[in-house]
């Protein structure tokens, strides 16, 4: 289970200012339906890149402090009691939400464990469980990490959210706002003097689905589970 704890300020991948700047517009006739698409197209981008919901069904890239519990269901072992210990646990745990920035704390069944018995690596979001400061394996039933993940988005003081994710959801934004001043089945018209035209299903995004070269620049970071 994920929840948050702390909020991030923003959830939006770009800001009103940015766009309307890439775009070349001064006046503010369409700033609702820019802002609209700004929230829409973040939350495109959350679920391509497989951002996971909290327990409120929230999901975003901004920083948020987060509490995420871990439960080993020593049940479907189907073991006594007595063999628990002798079974193995999880040999890494891959928190939710990345990049890691900072683990507050670190619960076991109730018991607080010492920083320096785990490690994490931020990127990947991975902490691996340390015993004399060689690897072990996860073996408490519950496991409660408090930590802090997520990139300060653009409008936030010292943003750091990789400009490649901001450039995609401009360019997502850009092809919707152009889509819907043409025939939005139109996918292709050929001027020669052919005549030939090529109609598809759906806007500009062919029904919220990633075109090929952004889905290229925003694949490195997806959210892939290891271990």
């Amino acid at each position: 289970m994920l929840t948050v704890t702390t909020a991030a300020s923003s959830t939006r991948l770009t800001t009103l200012t940015t766009l309307k700047s890439e775009l070349d517009l001064t006046s503010n006739g369409e700033d609702t339906y820019l802002a609209n698409q700004i929230d829409a197209v973040s939350a495109l981008v959350c679920t391509y890149l497989g951002v996971p919901s909290a327990a409120d069904g929230s999901r975003t890239l901004g920083r948020e402090t987060l509490v995420e519990t871990i439960r080993l269901d020593r049940r479907s072992y189907g073991l006594p009691s007595r063999l628990y210990a002798h079974v193995s646990g999880l040999s890494i745990i891959v928190l939710s939400r990345r990049p890691v920035v900072s683990i507050a704390s670190v619960i076991e069944d109730g018991d607080v464990v010492d920083p320096a018995n785990y490690e994490v690596n931020g990127a990947t979001g991975i902490v691996q469980r340390l015993d004399s400061d060689l690897p072990r394996d996860w073996w408490a039933s519950k496991t409660v990490i408090t930590y802090t993940a997520g990139w300060l988005l653009p409008g936030d003081a010292g943003r750091n959210l990789p400009f490649e994710i901001e450039d995609a959801v401009i360019k997502l934004i850009k092809a919707e706002r152009f889509a819907r001043k043409r025939d939005p089945a139109l996918r292709a018209e050929d001027v020669s003097g052919i005549g030939r035209q090529e109609y598809q299903i759906g806007g500009a995004l062919g029904g919220a689905a990633i075109p090929p070269d952004i889905a290229a620049q925003l694949d490195q970071y997806r959210n892939v589970t290891t271990g």
